[in-house]
């Protein structure tokens, strides 16, 4: 298992904040990538990858299942040799997968691959809210597979040959997108998805996918075909996306703390639509610079109303965010997420550190002009993570977070980055 008992201990803030960052590759991007791997029988070699704990997790899944690899980590490349195997039946019974919930990717990528037979643990990952995978097995099903579920593990069985079929997604989820492309690669023939995801990791996928000549068109706005009878086994070089939630954190951090201003690089505007014009709403300055933003500390921060949807409108990971953003606003705010309604445990630990919040129906009422104390919290899950990091940085005295392990999940070489703008973390055991 790697290493989970550890929790941060934040220092007060006793110099100026300032300097660079440089956005790493896109962790929604980089799972779903590796998986589709298992299509290539030839080598694929990955450019811009994150060092994150759910990325050296899933290399364990991969060589679970005898893929090797070869991450080098200090140039963030990543080598997947080609996945040759004549196997029809092949178990993932590893602990990993319930570690971290892109594992369930692995069934779509196993049958697109050609295996007729899968057993695979439930999977892992943020535990926020009710998060159901039922829309990725019914599509197996109409695809052909027979899907027995047991209290610990799932059991797919495709039945003789995947079959063209058209589906539709009752939700527009994005790893049920993703997981129903890479199954659609083994199909020969024709796939239609309808009301999918269209985030721009997914676009990472299909771009990826495009390099082995499967064949992947939009019909319309939601609406894909997938064709992958001249699918090809090829070595391909991709370079991963920049992560875009993780350039709202930096530009959300640099709002909170930096008088001086951040350099934020590597970073894809054209994602970046929704949350940069609700940053504008309230009062926040941006710089922006082909692939680079700069921000400086506001002193004043408006009050605002926001509600999450499917991308392209705000998703749910900036709430977290924007949350404690609002709680320094000049008045009461409100946030409403309509993806998963019960996802407000994050806060709970900042009410620890002095936020004022109620909280009725999914709608959640902030308090503005928040002032921030110390304590000893825990990362809820990923985003909810950095949002008590993001508070403690601001709060007068030392701060300990447990659970810290969340954090790392989906930001890569955090302490280092944050040391060299002058924030001081360090990492102990729990």
């Amino acid at each position: 298992m790697l290493h989970k008992n550890y929790s941060y201990k934040i220092a007060p803030i006793d110099n100026t904040i300032e300097g660079e960052i440089s956005v790493s590759g896109a962790k929604n991007s980089i799972l779903p990538i590796i998986c589709a791997s298992l299509l290539n029988d030839k080598h694929t070699k990955l450019y811009n990858v994150p060092n994150l704990n759910d990325v050296n997790i899933l290399l364990k899944l991969l060589e679970y299942i005898n893929v090797s690899n070869r991450y080098i980590v200090d140039k963030e490349i990543l080598i997947i040799d080609g996945f040759q195997t004549n196997r029809i039946e092949i178990d993932i019974m590893s602990s990993y997968t319930r570690e971290i919930r892109y594992s369930l990717l692995l069934i779509g990528a196993l049958l697109g691959k050609g295996v007729k037979k899968i057993k695979i643990n439930l999977p892992g990952g943020c535990d926020f809210s009710d998060r159901p995978y039922d829309i990725h097995l019914k599509g197996f099903e109409k695809m052909g597979c027979s899907i027995i579920q047991y209290p610990q593990y799932i059991d797919i069985t495709v039945k003789k040959e995947l079959r063209e079929s058209e589906i539709e997604l009752r939700f527009p989820s994005v790893g049920a997108t993703e997981n129903l492309i890479l199954g659609a690669c083994g199909v020969k023939g024709v796939t239609i998805l309808n009301n999918i995801a269209i985030e721009p990791e997914i676009i990472d996928l299909i771009n990826y996918l495009r390099k082995l000549n499967v064949k992947i068109d939009f019909i319309s706005h939601r609406r894909l075909k997938i064709d992958s009878k001249f699918k090809k086994n090829l070595n391909i070089n991709h370079r991963i996306i920049p992560d875009r939630i993780e350039a709202i954190s930096w530009i959300t951090l640099a709002t909170l703390t930096s008088k001086k201003g951040i350099l934020i690089k590597n970073i894809d505007i054209s994602h970046l639509f929704a949350p940069l014009l609700e940053l504008q709403k309230i009062g926040i300055y941006i710089e922006i610079n082909q692939n680079k933003i700069f921000v400086k500390q506001t002193n004043y921060i408006l009050n605002s109303s926001i509600t999450s949807n499917v991308y392209p409108y705000l998703g749910t990971d900036y709430l977290p965010l924007f949350a404690v953003l609002l709680s320094n606003a000049n008045n009461i705010s409100t946030i409403k997420d309509n993806i998963y309604p019960k996802r407000f445990e994050y806060l709970d630990e900042l009410s620890k550190m002095g936020l004022r919040y109620s909280q009725k129906d999914g709608l959640s009422t902030i308090q503005g002009e928040t002032n921030y104390i110390s304590n000893h919290v825990k990362a809820t899950d990923l985003r909810g993570g950095f949002a008590t990091l993001l508070a403690g940085i601001i709060s007068k005295k030392e701060t300990l977070i447990d659970n810290a392990y969340q954090i790392e999940r989906g930001y890569a070489n955090l302490i280092k980055k944050m040391n060299s703008i002058g924030i001081t973390i360090t990492k102990i055991d729990s």
